[in-house]
């Protein structure tokens, strides 16, 4: 069985927000899912998403693994103004929905934390809030690994 690593859940984490009709219907033409880093300039409403690996622990012959997702939801100033940090706040309900579900031989482990609430940008011209999702997988060990 293939092993799942950092890389492989964020195809997963990605495809499962693309691939969700409530999501996709809040971000309409504006809005795009892209991974930290994949965009030289975001589009007007983004959820940006990355994964960081976590602990891994061998028992035996299986491996529990760990990861931390982070989604950042984030508009530019001019979407804020023709619509709402409202929708922005139900588009983040929406991801949470999503990413506290088991999916795909994932545990969802649920939300661990991030910034609260979307907030003007002081770095940039964006709304953004962040948030933290732990998923673990329990996959076979290797003696190669």
């Amino acid at each position: 069985m293939t092993r799942k690593r950092a890389d492989d859940l964020l195809v997963d984490i990605v495809g499962w927000l693309e691939n969700d009709s409530t999501i996709q219907n809040r971000l309409g033409t504006d809005g795009e899912v892209v991974t930290y880093g994949q965009a030289e300039e975001l589009p007007a409403l983004a959820i940006a998403v990355t994964v960081i690996p976590g602990a891994s622990d061998r028992d035996n012959l299986r491996e529990d693994k760990t990861m931390i997702v982070e989604v950042e939801i984030s508009a530019s100033n001019s979407w804020v103004e023709s619509n709402t940090t409202l929708e922005l706040e139900q588009l983040a309900g929406d991801v949470d929905d999503a990413l506290t579900q088991h999916r795909d031989g994932w545990t969802a482990n649920g939300q661990s934390g991030g910034t609260g609430s979307i907030s003007p940008d002081t770095n940039r011209p964006r709304y953004s809030g962040v948030r933290r999702y732990d998923f673990g997988r329990n996959d076979p060990g290797s003696a190669h690994d």
